[in-house]
């Protein structure tokens, strides 16, 4: 076989991949996604990452907090929403807890990343969602030269951006919801560890991280330019959105 014939072949196989992904993302978000849509409009959300500090929130009244990871181990906030997505690293080991966390109460999303990626270890299983009771939703990260993620305004439909931190699916769901006012909370885009463990490393990359937060402004501009998005006591988004220190 030619080149050109193996080539083909090549993207005949992932164009039929990406259909087939396509509709499954479609078909998993019909589920997880319209009854969320615009419920939240004219209130404050808070979406809450692991950062250090974390420790110096002092939790926003009549605000709906949305968490990632491990944000639910910070026992002032009672959190609506979790988002996981990855389960390397340190997830096993707070995993159980994350399953029991205020059941009936908090709504679970867990993610699927490695659609496209070699690494099964991220993949949170399926027998582990379902003992959550969790939702499901796919990222639109693809290991594919030239790929950059893009931001979903239809959540119905379309996978969520991932940018490499799991703030941004619980971000685009916090617009989802229509609040007039989004809180970030312990996103300080550093490799300083976490909040409940400033010794760990975070292997976070800080620039593009950075550099997609400034993309989720001006995406949030066009599609909700009546929310209001503030930095809460902020350390590397210092500058980019609104910044409120409680310090």
């Amino acid at each position: 076989m030619s080149d050109s014939g193996y080539d083909r072949d090549i993207i005949l196989r992932e164009v039929n991949r990406l259909m087939q992904t396509n509709l499954s993302t479609y078909s998993i978000h019909q589920q997880s996604f319209p009854s969320f849509k615009n419920l939240h409009q004219g209130k404050k959300v808070a979406v809450v990452a692991c950062g250090p500090s974390l420790k110096n929130y002092r939790p926003l009244s009549d605000t709906i907090h949305i968490g990632v990871n491990a944000a639910f181990k910070n026992e002032l906030i009672n959190f609506d929403y979790l988002f996981l997505q990855d389960f390397s690293g340190k997830t096993p080991d707070y995993i159980e807890d994350l399953i029991s966390y205020r059941p009936d109460k908090c709504v679970k999303f867990f993610g699927l990343t490695n659609e496209w990626t070699q690494n099964p270890n991220r993949v949170v299983p399926e027998s582990i969602a379902v003992r959550a009771h969790a939702l499901r939703y796919r990222t639109d990260w693809a290991h594919i030269k030239g790929f950059r993620p893009k931001f979903a305004y239809d959540l119905s439909a379309m996978p969520l951006c991932c940018h490499g931190s799991i703030v941004f699916p619980a971000l685009q769901f916090a617009l989802w919801t229509n609040p007039a006012e989004i809180y970030l909370v312990g996103c300080d885009c550093s490799n300083e560890g976490y909040f409940y463990d400033e010794k760990s490393q975070n292997f976070l990359i800080v620039d593009e991280v950075i550099a997609a937060y400034r993309e989720f402004k001006v995406f949030a501009s066009v599609y909700y330019p009546e929310t209001r998005i503030v930095s809460v006591n902020p350390q590397g988004l210092k500058g980019i959105f609104e910044d409120f220190n409680q310090e």
